[in-house]
């Protein structure tokens, strides 16, 4: 019976850490350090030199210390964790998949960010309708939605619809190469960088509040 149970207890926590592998974060207060991230094609986590080409442009021209960032589709937290460990006073995730959220949440205990770092189980696009974005911090969010989905467009004309969000918000899209975006009048792209068969679209928010 004692064996059995071992080997329950051990077929349980296969389940968790025998199907996550790990990606490192790449520069800033939290350089080095691991996130886990399941195996397969529940996540794709972004690649670290798309992640450091994102982050080394953001911060050639941001103040990342002055936002507050969203990563609309989580996953493992790439994005986001990168975000706080090179100065975002803040993270915001947000993630559809039980297990991908139940890993996101590991992580972000794992690393002690618990006062710095959270996470909602709900649908990005519904997410962001509810939102209070007027006020507060500068916003960066961070998109890195399924390839061959409509989500990309969905979630940018749901942020478009947001009135009164801060002056110099910024939102960084990672889509496919050749997809083709609309993007609202007060979204303002400002460099378009192509990684092999990836496309990152850097966009600023003109806000309507003039503020």
């Amino acid at each position: 019976m004692q064996l059995r149970k071992w080997a329950l207890k051990s077929s349980i926590f296969n389940t968790f850490h025998g199907n996550a592998h790990l990606v490192r974060i790449i520069s800033g207060k939290l350089k080095g350090r691991k996130l886990k991230t399941l195996k397969g094609t529940t996540t794709r986590p972004t690649l670290a030199k798309t992640r450091e080409t994102i982050f080394n442009i953001l911060q050639s021209r941001f103040e990342l210390e002055a936002y507050e960032a969203f990563d609309l589709f989580a996953g493992s937290g790439a994005l986001g964790f990168e975000a706080y460990s090179r100065g975002a006073a803040r993270v915001q995730f947000l993630e559809t998949d039980r297990q991908c959220y139940k890993v996101l949440k590991s992580n972000i205990q794992s690393l002690l960010l618990t006062d710095h770092c959270s996470i909602s189980l709900k649908d990005a696009t519904q997410w962001v309708k509810g939102g209070k974005w007027s006020g507060g911090p500068k916003k960066l969010f961070l998109l890195d939605p399924p390839y061959k989905s409509e989500l990309a467009q969905k979630i940018i004309h749901t942020l478009g619809q947001v009135i009164l969000m801060p002056a110099q918000s910024v939102i960084v899209l990672e889509t496919e190469k050749d997809k083709q975006m609309d993007y609202p009048e007060l979204f303002q792209l400002i460099k378009q960088k192509v990684i092999g068969k990836t496309r990152i679209d850097f966009i600023e928010i003109i806000s309507q509040s003039g503020k």
